[in-house]
């Protein structure tokens, strides 16, 4: 186990281990700072690599794997084991998988999930219990190519065809978003940037954004939202406010 933490810590990942022998239950949690990432082979021997500010935490038994996207991204690549399904829960929704790869990302009222490899299924998350789970939603299955997004507002699921370069475009430094609130863009800028950034009015947050940012390159990326968006930037030393232009 300590060359396991030594490679863990390395690579950026902080981690955590609970284990209780009654039920046979392992659990550890995976995490990293802002502005950071990292990747961390799980005990089954999937993948995971994670964005900024991101934590994943998993349950293991000897019948199943289930991983809890806690906040942020990450990204996986599923090891083969049809006697242990790969559940992957993001608030509302779950995903699961036998052997394939794909990617989290989670927001407050919006999960989306793209697939890059193999096929999964979306359905709701059954450990997850508060007022927001949906309860008309049918399975949906995805395939490669395919990015499904969550709306936790109005407890729907949208399904798109997507590039398989942009499935997790974030491990090459670039962030992209089709038809995206500003405000959960924002959140995300925020796992990646210095300074703290934020939308001073409402209406702004529901905007949709489409677009690539950079994630070394958010100072540019502000800047230019001034010119899509009717807001104007006001820069202090600690944060970033997002303004309504006039």
């Amino acid at each position: 186990m300590g060359l396991a933490a030594t490679l863990l810590l390395a690579l950026g990942i902080g981690w955590t281990v609970f284990v209780r022998q009654a039920d046979e239950l392992s659990s550890q949690s995976y995490a990293t700072a802002v502005g950071g990432a990292g990747s961390a082979l799980l005990p089954d021997g999937s993948r995971v690599e994670l964005g900024a500010d991101s934590r994943i935490t998993t349950f293991y038994t000897a019948k199943q794997r289930r991983v809890s996207v806690d906040f942020g991204e990450a990204y996986f690549s599923v090891s083969k084991d049809p006697q242990r399904p790969f559940l992957v829960g993001a608030g509302a929704m779950q995903v699961t998988a036998v052997g394939t790869a794909f990617n989290v990302r989670r927001h407050p009222d919006r999960v989306v999930v793209a697939v890059s490899e193999g096929k999964v299924e979306l359905d709701s998350n059954e450990q997850h219990d508060d007022a927001s789970r949906p309860h008309e939603i049918a399975p949906t299955p995805l395939q490669a190519g395919q990015q499904a997004v969550y709306n936790g507002s109005s407890q729907s699921i949208e399904v798109a065809s997507i590039h398989l370069a942009d499935v997790a475009s974030w491990r090459h430094g670039v962030l992209k978003y089709v038809h995206e609130p500003l405000g959960n863009v924002v959140l995300d800028l925020n796992r990646y940037y210095g300074k703290h950034i934020v939308i001073a009015d409402a209406r702004l947050s529901e905007m949709p954004f489409t677009g690539a940012v950079f994630s070394t390159r958010i100072d540019d990326a502000l800047h230019a939202l001034e010119g899509v968006f009717p807001l104007r930037i006001q820069e202090y030393s600690d944060r970033v406010e997002l303004l309504p232009r006039g």
